[in-house]
């Protein structure tokens, strides 16, 4: 009797334990733009001393970055940076968008990636946009932004998450 009842909730905690191994989030991953920019990669492009913008870069001349999730917080591993460097999300009125950035050590919390494999902020795999700045297309965000606000040329897209 006592190895029936031990069978039977071994089983109950394996089927409870499943869906959480489902929700594990892949430990090292990169980053590739939906939609119409399709399979183009994510990449920090430095631009000022410990700053990086999030650029969207044709995928025959860039790899993406390898990034992570811990916590959280969403970090960029970059070749010869001392440190990981973490994704820090624009302070947003309503109906605009800002510009993603990164810089080293803990920024934005919020991140995960869902059973989709996308990439979410607070739980939304929408509001991420590529914006052509200089002829360069670059990582923006914004909820429902009016036309008028955004920075020139945009495309919605979403975050997808492929191995490393």
């Amino acid at each position: 009797m006592y190895a029936l009842i031990t069978a039977a909730l071994t089983l109950v905690g394996a089927a409870v334990a499943a869906p959480a191994a489902l929700q594990e989030q892949p430990a090292h991953f990169r980053l590739h733009a939906t939609g119409e920019l399709a399979g183009w990669a994510i990449v920090n492009s430095h631009t000022a001393a410990g700053t990086n913008t999030i650029q969207i870069q044709r995928p025959t001349a860039y790899v993406s970055d390898i990034a992570y999730v811990n916590g959280t917080n969403l970090y960029f591993d970059l070749p010869g940076a001392p440190t990981p460097y973490g994704v820090a999300m624009p302070g947003l009125t309503k109906g605009t968008v800002g510009q993603v950035f990164s810089k080293p050590g803990e920024m934005s919390v919020g991140f995960a990636v869902n059973p989709s494999l996308l990439l979410t902020y607070n739980s939304n795999t929408q509001g991420f946009y590529a914006c052509s700045i200089n002829g360069v297309y670059e990582l923006f965000y914004g909820l429902n932004p009016e036309a008028a606000n955004l920075p020139g040329k945009c495309v919605q897209t979403e975050l997808q998450v492929s191995a490393p």
